[in-house]
């Protein structure tokens, strides 16, 4: 099963002359996506979902696509004679409640090991997040019919979030990617000496798992958070020095042997000896770009949403840049959770703010700015890098607008719309 926290940010000031003070949240809502009947899709997954039929094939494509990242990583071949694997994918939680056990009722997706079934709901989610929980859950399915049930809970765990992360480039998944919402979670916990030590975090089992998702959402959050940036140190740290460890330890235990002597045997340490180079790593970590990216583009977003009347005045972000970002007469700073600091102040923040990370601020692709034709809300594109479009647009949550991002694969957009957008970027119409 799966469970996703949310981070909020805070405006802590943005003033234009006359004084104008404004306090709002910066959070993650999501859109609705209308139902149609159930539809299906054949071969090794059996999909269904009473999403769209559109929505069914990318499913299927992904999830065949994420599968070869699996196996891929685990270095084991295919087998064909793979027996099939159900995922339903539910338009609502009522509907998801109702064909999942009562244990894992209420969460984002399971994997049902009896009926080999990969189980999440839509409701009021996004596409993308519905998608990262399949790749999951996706993951919990492929190592059950591998090694078996004794996996560690936070390996298997730990894999299953490491792969939500995985990112569609045009021709496979890329694994590796550092959101910056885990860091905010993961590195002041680290400063503070609040996270969960690692002899600690191995013994949980499912019982006290799932009783923190169920109860305390900020220990969830962080086991969550933790057990991936786990897999990721010990994939990653040293050029993958500890990879084929992990892996051997993994089927050690598989065929039966202890898990703090199958460590020791893998690790030639204990666990308590690996925690300070684990903390280390963890510090250490930098944003990936496409999760700076993202930031960037909901940063835009929120400050137009926090200077306007209303958003829908936000029609050039030449203008929006010149008459408000770079304008002296106003003056605007956030706070982002573990303290990080935007504002009109610091000039080399706002150049990196308004143009796509790891390219060259000079001649870098701008962020589009196009309207949404079904509510004239703004919504910004950026198409520096490979495989996605991302696209940032507000909701209204009460009486505030909150900005939100998604990713979504170049060829799920809608039909010409790539096209359109890559002359937009060449200055053509």
């Amino acid at each position: 099963m799966t469970y996703s926290g949310s981070q909020r940010f805070r405006v802590t000031g943005i003033v234009a002359c006359p004084l104008l003070l404004l306090l709002a949240t910066f959070a993650f809502p999501c859109r609705l996506t209308a139902s149609a009947g159930y539809t299906t899709i054949r071969g090794h997954f059996h999909v269904s979902t009473d999403v769209s039929e559109e929505f069914a094939a990318h499913i299927a494509h992904d999830m065949k696509s994420i599968y070869e990242e699996y196996h891929r990583l685990f270095d084991k071949k295919e087998n064909s004679g793979r027996e099939t694997v159900k995922i339903k994918v539910f338009g609502s939680l009522k509907d998801y409640n109702a064909a999942v056990p009562s244990e894992v009722r209420d969460t984002a997706g399971a994997y049902v090991v009896e009926e080999r079934l990969i189980a999440a709901s839509k409701g009021d989610r996004t596409r993308e997040e519905v998608l990262r929980t399949l790749y999951h859950e996706g993951f919990h399915q492929f190592l059950y019919d591998y090694l078996g049930p004794d996996v560690p809970l936070w390996a298997n765990e730990g894999f299953a979030e490491y792969f939500a992360e995985a990112n569609w480039n045009g021709k496979r998944f890329r694994t590796g990617h550092v959101p910056w919402e885990r860091l905010q979670v993961l590195q002041p916990a680290m400063d503070s000496g609040d996270y969960i030590p690692l002899e600690t975090l191995f013994k949980v089992e499912s019982d006290e798992w799932l009783a923190a998702v169920r109860e305390d959402h900020s220990r969830a959050n962080l086991q969550y958070n933790q057990v991936w940036s786990v897999i990721h140190f010990l994939l990653h740290t040293e050029r993958g020095r500890y990879k084929n460890r992990l892996i051997g330890y993994l089927r050690l235990i598989a065929d039966g042997e202890g898990r703090a002597d199958a460590f020791e045997k893998s690790f030639g340490t204990a666990i308590g000896s690996m925690e300070q180079k684990w903390r280390n790593y963890v510090l250490g970590l930098s944003a990936d770009k496409i999760s700076t990216c993202r930031r960037h583009m909901e940063l835009i977003l929120f400050l137009a949403a926090s200077y306007y009347d209303s958003p829908g005045e936000l029609r050039s972000m030449e203008s929006f840049e010149r008459d408000v970002l770079r304008n002296p007469k106003v003056r605007w700073r956030v706070e982002a959770p573990g303290g990080t600091i935007s504002s009109s102040d610091d000039r080399a923040r706002l150049d990196e703010m308004l143009t796509c990370p790891g390219h060259d601020q000079a001649d870098g692709p701008r962020y589009l700015l196009l309207e949404n034709r079904s509510d004239g809300m703004p919504e910004l594109f950026c198409l520096g890098h490979d495989g996605i479009a991302i696209v940032a647009y507000l909701i209204r949550e009460g009486r505030e607008w909150e900005s939100k991002s998604e990713i979504i694969a170049r060829h799920a957009l809608a039909p010409g719309l790539e096209r359109y957008l890559i002359r937009r970027r060449q200055g053509r119409r």
